[in-house]
């Protein structure tokens, strides 16, 4: 008899923490059910993404692009960025990057590379030197 009290009370205390989890699981949103639901919200977002993925990246390279093109007049153009750095002088690699930081499109800025680069081009073979490539 005391056996099937002990097994009783241990079948009713199994079921009593079961009902406990479940609820408490309810509770927090979270059952098999919102598990469910969550992971349907997530697939049809997917879903969206793979549809217009493509212009999505389209525009975010657009915007990206405008982006650095609005910011690159206040981003510092460092040394190994200038083509030919190494035949100029500290004040020459200054002026180049307050020249560039002035132009306003892109544009402007390809033309005045261009020129830069035949300037150093010059240089470099008045010197017999070759210039790196750092574009």
């Amino acid at each position: 008899m005391q056996r099937r009290t002990l097994i009783s009370i241990f079948v009713a205390a199994m079921l009593a923490l079961t009902s406990m989890s479940i609820y408490a699981d309810q509770g927090r949103g979270g059952g098999k059910a919102g598990d469910r639901d969550q992971q349907t919200a997530r697939d049809q977002d997917e879903n969206r993404a793979k549809g217009h993925g493509k212009d999505e990246t389209r525009d975010r390279d657009m915007n990206r692009d405008e982006d650095r093109l609005q910011t690159q007049g206040s981003m510092s153009v460092s040394d190994k960025d200038i083509y030919g750095s190494e035949l100029m002088s500290p004040e020459e690699r200054n002026r180049y990057r307050e020249q560039l930081q002035q132009m306003r499109s892109e544009e402007e800025r390809l033309q005045f590379q261009t020129q830069h680069r035949e300037k150093m081009d010059a240089r470099a073979k008045a010197l017999e030197l070759e210039v790196d490539d750092a574009e």
